[in-house]
Parts: structure tokens; sequence; C-alpha cells
């Protein structure tokens, strides 16, 4: 576990941390896992959460995580501000060539997208605000299944029952559909939900 600087200007990460989330994102993609089975997954970003202190839950979340940076929730109001941070989890049904030696152990199966990457800097982000005198949460959202789309149809649930009270959630957050593929049909808004207090009235 990393020694982070708790009066580190700008959130700069130092080599120990570098060399900590390297490690994380190894180990991570030479044991992909698709969509809806991210239990290896799921029990490695766990240790680590355990390993930085940070509180979690996975009850109700399949194989998805959430986590929460801050004061306790249970003095929560409209007022309180609340900031989240998502990395998806799941790999790619690919059959990995690259030769190098964190290649995946699984044949087949691929971290092609990214995910590993993502799951080492939100730990890594996630260690750096663990020093930080915080006014309100950082909750920390780790997707399971993004590339089926699966993981996102169970967003509101993620949303509803864990990142912010529910009268700070006064209607469903919105779809997006990017210009670039206008007309698709949009997917369920994980990632573009909409962490805004409630207005009065």
């Amino acid at each position: 576990m990393p020694d982070t600087n708790p009066d580190q200007s700008q959130f700069q990460p130092d080599s120990k941390l570098i060399e900590w989330m390297r490690d994380i994102r190894r180990t991570i993609h030479q044991y992909p896992e698709l969509a809806n089975e991210e239990n290896r997954t799921q029990k490695f970003i766990c240790e680590k959460l355990q390993e930085l202190g940070i509180p979690f839950r996975t009850e109700g979340l399949h194989t998805g995580i959430v986590a929460t940076i801050g004061p306790s929730t249970s003095n929560d109001s409209d007022e309180t501000p609340c900031v989240a941070l998502r990395a998806d989890m799941d790999a790619l049904p690919v059959n990995e060539k690259t030769g190098l030696s964190f290649a995946s152990k699984f044949p087949g199966v691929m971290h092609a997208c990214g995910h590993d990457g993502h799951m080492a800097m939100l730990l890594g982000a996630a260690s750096m605000l663990r020093h930080t005198e915080l006014p309100g949460k950082v909750v920390l959202l780790f997707q399971p299944a993004e590339e089926s789309g699966e993981g996102a149809e169970d967003g509101p649930a993620f949303h509803y029952a864990f990142l912010l009270p529910a009268a700070r959630v006064p209607r469903p957050a919105r779809t997006v559909t990017p210009p670039a593929i206008s007309g698709a049909t949009p997917r369920s808004p994980w990632s573009e939900m909409v962490t805004t207090p409630s207005q009065s009235g």
C-alpha cells in the first residue's frame, strides 16, 4: 500500500504510488474477466480498498463495488456535496498476442479496452483522496458489464441505493446520445448520472 503524502500539492502521485498502480494494472490485465463474470476482479479490488482503509459495499451489486471516501452518510442532506468517480471492470472476448510478460493468462479474453487501467487509476485517486479533508463525499463506482451494457442497466440501483440520498435524486438521470452516433438507441445512463442536488420546490 502506498504511503501517500497528505500534503501533496495538486494531487501529484509519487513514484511509490505510480509503481503500486502499475502493479495493480498488470495484475488485473493477466486475469481478465468477461461481463458479469468479474468475480476475481471484484475480490482483488476489495482487497485493495481494504488495504487503503476505504469502506465499500458489494451487497446486491452482483460483481460491482461502491466505495465511499469522506464524512459518514448518516447525516447527509440536500446540501452535502457528492462527487462520483467511475471505472469499468470487464474485459473483451479477444485473444491477446502481445507477448508481454503480463499478458492475459486466459485464452480468448483480454483487457483490450483499457478497463484494467481505469481500475488502477481509480484506486490511485482513492489513495490520494483518503488523506484529504473533504467537504462532502467521493463515491467510487466499480461497474461490471460495461461492454455488454448490462452493468449500465443496473446503474439506477447503484444510484438510488448507494450514491445519493433519495432527496437529492428527484428524477432519473438524463440519457445522452453522442453526436457521432446520433440516431442510435441510447443505453441506460450509468456514465451520465446527474449528481446535482435537488432544487427547493
